[in-house]
């Protein structure tokens, strides 16, 4: 929210190396450099805005899903243990007749 620490980060935000080639350009490289990455970032921008919605939607159904894929292997675990449990009771009658 202040300007000084934001200067300064973005002061030493790149490596020497390509602060050095940007001072090599001329205006007019500069300007088409600015003017076709502020295109590209807002056009970005743009998109993530357009499908955060969804991305958030589709997480949320994901997680419903999973929740309910847990508590249907936790029902199935109840009724493989009653199969079996009656099974058992089964095998016992019918060895019994």
């Amino acid at each position: 929210m202040e300007f000084s620490p934001c200067r300064d980060w973005f002061l030493n935000y790149f490596p020497p190396g390509e602060v050095s080639r940007q001072r090599e350009q001329t205006h007019d490289g500069l300007y088409h450099a600015y003017v076709v990455g502020e295109a590209n970032t807002r056009a970005a921008n743009h998109q993530i805005v357009r499908e955060w919605r969804t991305m958030v939607r589709e997480r949320r159904d994901w997680e419903k899903y999973l929740e309910r894929l847990l508590r249907q292997v936790k029902d199935f675990e109840k009724m493989k243990s009653s199969f079996t449990e009656e099974k058992v009771a089964f095998e016992a009658e019918k060895k019994s007749e």
